[in-house]
């Protein structure tokens, strides 16, 4: 019955949204019904489609459809960008004004901000970009739930994600990254996407890469409020993600004007 009343604490995720998961997911997918699914939400088509023509991406040409958004960003990358655009401006437009769920999710957007200027073929990143944009949305759903979570945790001094799962488990009897993954199995997201959010326990080379981007999203301060930190990496796994510090600093430069202009789309 608690995970029952978790999830309806949540946003309910949009119909359009859902139906275009589907879609995306699908071996048969094409241009034309992405771009019809988009087009119920015109609010959403113009901030994918001003966000597909930001620096970032770098086009010599606009992007002036949806149609062409999908051929050129590829199914992806425009799933990414309609989830985390659409969800975030969903919690955005919700009535509780809760630093503790602002400081959560800009920690895990800046994390995958920061996946996503990885090498695609290495690292998955397509996937891996919503896994570490929705790890900790169960600690959302929590602080939705319990509006005075932050304080319980707050009182624990500086915690890492072991002892916050601990504290997780006293309420829910799960940790973290299994609580994100019934949410997603809610809002019917990709089997897979879910199978590898619930798995972030588990040491593996993807789940790595995400520990290493927290890190470095802790140090920038983009962390779930400043008595939250990530647990040490070694630097092995660092030196897995990052080859040498021209390729970090790189990446950083280019993660962060992913985020500005992702920030600015929601908060216009």
């Amino acid at each position: 019955m608690l995970l029952e009343d978790i999830l309806d604490s949540l946003p309910p995720l949009s119909a359009m949204v859902s139906s275009l998961l589907t879609e995306l997911d699908s071996e048969d997918c094409s241009a034309e019904n992405v771009e019809k699914l988009i087009l119920q939400d015109p609010v959403l088509s113009a901030r994918t489609l001003h966000m597909a023509n930001s620096s970032f991406y770098g086009f010599s040409r606009n992007i002036v459809t949806l149609k062409q958004a999908y051929i050129i960003l590829g199914r992806n990358t425009l799933r990414n960008l309609v989830c985390t655009i659409s969800l975030l401006d969903q919690f955005n437009q919700t009535n509780t004004k809760n630093d503790f769920l602002n400081d959560v999710w800009m920690h895990s957007l800046y994390s995958a901000c920061l996946i996503s200027t990885l090498d695609e073929e290495k690292f998955e990143v397509e996937n891996l970009f919503l896994v570490a944009l929705f790890q900790y949305i169960g600690l959302v759903a929590l602080g939705l739930y319990k509006p005075k979570l932050h304080e319980t945790l707050s009182q624990k001094a500086l915690l890492n994600k072991t002892l916050i799962d601990k504290e997780v488990m006293n309420i829910v009897d799960v940790p973290i990254s299994q609580l994100s993954k019934d949410i997603l199995d809610h809002w019917k997201f990709p089997k897979n996407i879910c199978e590898q959010v619930g798995n972030l326990h588990i040491h593996s080379a993807s789940n790595s890469t995400v520990q290493v981007c927290n890190v470095i999203a802790s140090a920038f301060g983009y962390r779930p409020a400043t008595w939250i930190i990530e647990e040490a990496i070694t630097d092995t796994d660092f030196q897995k993600v990052f080859c040498n510090n021209k390729e970090l600093i790189k990446s950083i430069k280019q993660s962060d004007e992913m985020f500005l202009s992702i920030l600015s789309l929601i908060n216009s």
